[in-house]
């Protein structure tokens, strides 16, 4: 067997495709292609397969390579507009397979002048497929993170608002304990002067009710007994007045501080017991 027929044999059991194309991309030699039937020579892609999408970005690409002087070669990937391709590395058959093709000039060996195209392929579908989950898979974590990042950033936020907020709270919290310590200052000094007042009025009103209770026990003329009860009545009507400021006290100061206002209470009755007891004794 010729070395030609074995490099043949040894392609056609492989996925990768090779021919040779002239310089209007028809063929000339196909040692392995995709299809079942092999295109003949002088086909164009399109006549062969009708793979029309196929043939006219290869068309473009070859162009593309043939006007460009100090290039030799190109490696593109091409998307074959077919339904039923079979692959060669799974036997399965693939919708719009993906080929890589490396395209290369080639010249004739007597006159070294370009005569035509070979071109190399290999199916990638399966990596290329890969390749696209992993960018779809990295693109969804993106938006995750950036996801995750704006949600960061509206927590601190919050997180930030919530601490003025409780600052704020605390603040006014102070002032409000402060302004309650502050009253309760104001009342106690309130209730103590109040009290002052309560026992230096107490005692010489108990005093002038004793004189007063005292006079009218002696022989009086009409008008000093008149002007006696003046004085007596006078007195008791201060000494209801003063009962009344006792019952404030009682309400503004409780615990210890009323059951001493209610011991004073009683005071201007014993003072005029005294009272009476020293003019009569």
């Amino acid at each position: 067997m010729e070395e030609k027929e074995i490099l043949i044999n040894a392609l056609s059991s492989t996925d990768v495709y090779v021919g040779l194309v002239d310089l209007n991309c028809r063929f000339v030699r196909v040692y392995n292609w995709f299809t079942d039937t092999t295109p003949k020579q002088g086909q164009t892609i399109l006549e062969a397969t009708g793979y029309a999408h196929f043939d006219q970005e290869f068309r473009a690409t070859a162009q593309e390579l043939l006007a460009s002087p100090g290039v030799s070669s190109v490696r593109k990937d091409f998307v074959v507009d077919a339904d039923d391709f079979r692959s060669s590395v799974t036997g399965q058959l693939i919708s719009n397979p993906v080929l890589q093709i490396t395209i290369h000039k080639f010249r004739d060996e007597l006159t070294g002048e370009l005569s035509g195209l070979t071109y190399v392929a290999t199916e990638v579908s399966d990596e290329r497929g890969a390749q696209r989950e992993r960018e779809a898979l990295n693109e969804m974590l993106y938006d995750q993170m950036a996801n995750i990042q704006e949600l960061n950033s509206c927590l601190s936020e919050q997180v930030v608002t919530l601490e003025e907020s409780r600052k704020a709270y605390q603040t006014e919290l102070e002032q409000r304990r402060s302004a309650e310590a502050r009253l309760l200052r104001e009342i106690r000094t309130r209730s103590d002067i109040l009290s002052v007042m309560s026992h230096e009025v107490r005692t010489p009103l108990s005093g002038v009710l004793g004189i007063a209770e005292v006079l009218q026990s002696t022989p009086l003329s009409e008008q000093q007994a008149e002007m006696v009860h003046v004085i007596r009545s006078s007195g008791e009507m201060l000494l209801v007045i003063h009962r009344q400021l006792d019952l404030r006290l009682r309400e503004d100061r409780r615990g210890s501080n009323g059951a001493r206002l209610c011991t004073a209470g009683r005071a201007p009755t014993r003072a005029r017991r005294r009272a009476v007891a020293q003019h009569t004794g």
